[in-house]
């Protein structure tokens, strides 16, 4: 099915082709040799205009270079936070970082990927570009994440809505008349995404974005036991087995881990711990692709074609394409949130171009 070229920045047009559930490189016509264009699909006109173009940096156009450098040597040293614990119903608590920049301004809930924290590089940058622009910043620390370890067995998973709510039911009540949107980032954004469709018109959020989300898990998954990636595979698990020695002096009964992969993983440990009968039964229910046509609320997804952790093949794009309330943005470079290159605020530009776009409209 051909579709109509509907974003064109300064005298860029994209124009593209949809083929079953995927975008493939032959179905991309772009007609700019510039290097980091971006296309957008949906079926509706979009209102972000002046966009700016990503270039990346020399020699850095792999998606494997832009992920792990912007890891690597994206800052995470933040300015003046409150740091910040609310109490949960089951005994527990959550902990967050908060950014106030005015009774009145939005607030931003921002929410971290697998074994990140509210320090993580692409929190701290979303921090500081969206509070300089009049937005407050409320970034949630996941049970475990923040700087101390949760008191209940559990930790936290892809699917869990149910602290996301309660952390924005908590905002709510804290600042009940000023405008809230939220930010996910990789598996933040499978929460956010999954939370929208599940809840509907219902959803208290305003706006969203979700950036680099899997989409589908059983894929991800699968993706990350090949080749390079089980670098990111590895890295992820040094840090999960380092939590379940840790919580094992408190709490005996946390379940042991014999494996080599993250499936493995979620299979002996995380599908116990939050109810699910294994890794299949947990993938399954808590990957946000089956949740896409409930979203009523607007929501920008972007996702980059070179995501090497959640690939593009995840995209449901036939069902994105029938969600009036979505705008996407696939780019054609970049990385699993990571865009190192030029401008070095590329990301948090398109965020603050969205909420500011749909907010004053």
């Amino acid at each position: 099915m051909k579709m109509k070229t509907i974003w064109s920045h300064r005298s860029n047009q994209i124009s593209c082709t949809r083929e079953n559930n995927g975008w493939s490189q032959k179905q991309m016509d772009i007609t700019t040799n510039k290097p980091g264009n971006s296309v957008e699909s949906g079926n509706h006109e979009s209102q972000m205009t002046n966009l700016p173009d990503f270039t990346p940096r020399m020699f850095c156009h792999s998606g494997h270079i832009q992920t792990i450098a912007s890891s690597l040597l994206g800052s995470e040293s933040i300015g003046i936070v409150q740091e910040r614990t609310f109490a949960t119903p089951d005994n527990d608590f959550l902990e967050w970082d908060w950014f106030d920049a005015g009774s009145k301004s939005p607030i931003v809930v921002l929410l971290h990927g697998l074994e990140g924290s509210s320090k993580r590089y692409y929190i701290v940058k979303s921090t500081e570009v969206l509070t300089r622009n009049g937005f407050s910043t409320a970034a949630l620390n996941f049970r475990s994440c923040g700087p101390h370890m949760n008191k209940t067995p559990r930790f936290y998973h892809s699917g869990e809505t149910g602290d996301v709510a309660l952390f924005v039911s908590h905002l709510r009540e804290l600042y009940p008349d000023r405008p809230m949107f939220a930010v996910g980032y990789s598996l933040g954004a499978n929460m956010l995404l999954k939370w929208l469709g599940e809840t509907g018109s219902t959803c208290p959020l305003q706006l969203a974005i979700a950036v680099s989300a899997p989409y589908d898990l059983h894929l991800c998954s699968d993706s990350l036991g090949k080749g390079f990636n089980n670098i990111y595979q590895q890295y992820f698990l040094r840090s999960l087995k380092r939590k379940i020695r840790l919580k094992r002096h408190s709490i005996p009964s946390i379940p042991s881990y014999n494996g080599y992969s993250l499936a493995e993983f979620d299979d002996q440990v995380t599908a116990p711990l939050h109810g699910f009968k294994g890794v299949d039964d947990y993938y399954s229910r808590a990957s946000c692709g089956q949740f896409i046509s409930g979203i009523q609320v607007p929501t920008l997804i972007v996702h980059s074609r070179k995501d090497p952790i959640c690939p593009i093949d995840a995209v449901p794009v036939k069902k994105m394409s029938t969600n009036k309330n979505l705008q996407t943005i696939i780019t054609n470079e970049g990385g699993h949130i990571g865009y190192f290159g030029y401008p070095s605020d590329y990301l948090s530009r398109l965020i603050v171009s969205f909420f500011k776009k749909q907010y004053q409209n």
